[in-house]
């Protein structure tokens, strides 16, 4: 026995509303939020909002090329014990933020434990040299050098570098530090492969063009997580929780990653660790077997 496994294909589009900002720095002028839906997505992605919770593995394509594989476990709620949320929101809203490297909120450095308003900057000098080191921070983690394909560095990077001390200009501050999606190496290397020929010259109404995802529901998956984990048909804590997301994660996500070694995912989990958009939306018609055949090898989860 094993769960039923629910595939659900999703249009950005259908899912997500942009709009227009202002920004001093040209390209990182959108803002991308999920439509308001109540039970079903609108368009052709015919899909119950329900399909999109956890447990479940997505694919992301652009141009029908697969860019990224990842996995949704949902948030663990302490007070009720419930899996909370829904991968749209949760993990595909920051994929579209890094991808395209168009939207705000967006930071290239990850989040810093201390949070921007517990930063301790008192004079213009102060916030100066904070500015400078996150700087040599950006040209150090971003080298020109990885960027070739297009304009990017040129339109993100070196304007992002230009950057003046200013107390009130807080996006400023949140680009250099600590908000919004977390910018990587291989996310911005996709904005680079696609910039000149797209996501540089679209605005909002047409920059979630060519975006899809495939997510596999694995449909009541409580009923298959073994006792140990539970108390009272619950995840009983969060040390439970995360035991299961990763051998959720090791069993069903990362096999695929080192299959398909999709471009933006981390280098350590591929097989083939050079930068390459290979693989098309076709490797989806086996996916559904693949992971049936994935759960009824595996002996973690309740079979």
């Amino acid at each position: 026995m094993l769960p039923n496994i629910i595939k659900s294909h999703i249009l950005a589009k259908d899912i997500f509303k942009t709009e227009k900002i202002q920004n001093p720095l040209n390209y990182l002028n959108l803002k991308i939020r999920l439509k308001p839906s109540k039970t079903n997505l609108e368009g052709t992605s015919v899909c119950e909002k329900k399909n999109l919770e956890s447990w479940g593995l997505y694919f992301i394509f652009f141009k029908k090329k697969l860019i990224y594989i990842g996995s949704w476990c949902g948030n663990y709620e302490k007070k009720t014990r419930k899996i909370k949320n829904r991968v749209s929101n949760q993990r595909w809203l920051k994929h579209l933020k890094t991808d395209t490297a168009r939207f705000l909120p967006l930071n290239f450095l990850g989040k810093s434990e201390k949070k921007q308003d517990q930063l301790i900057i008192k004079t213009k000098s102060e916030l100066e040299n904070f500015y400078n080191q996150k700087k040599n921070q950006i040209k150090k983690k971003y080298p020109k050098k990885l960027f070739n394909s297009s304009s990017i560095y040129e339109d993100i990077i070196e304007n992002i570098l230009k950057i003046n001390v200013d107390f009130n200009n807080k996006k400023h501050l949140q680009i250099l530090y600590n908000s919004g999606a977390d910018q990587s190496v291989n996310r911005f290397k996709i904005a680079d492969t696609f910039w000149n020929t797209d996501f540089k010259n679209r605005d909002e109404n047409n920059i979630l063009d060519d975006f899809e995802f495939v997510y596999f529901k694995f449909e009541n998956f409580i009923d298959y997580i073994h006792k140990d984990f539970l108390n009272n048909g619950s995840i009983k804590d969060n040390y439970a929780k995360s035991n299961i997301s990763k051998k959720f994660r090791d069993e069903f996500e990362k096999p695929f990653i080192k299959k398909f070694s999709p471009p933006a995912n981390d280098d350590d989990d591929k097989s083939d660790k050079e930068f390459k958009v290979i693989h098309d939306i076709s490797i989806i018609d086996s996916i559904k077997k693949d992971l049936e055949d994935k759960y009824n090898k595996q002996n973690f989860f309740i079979k």
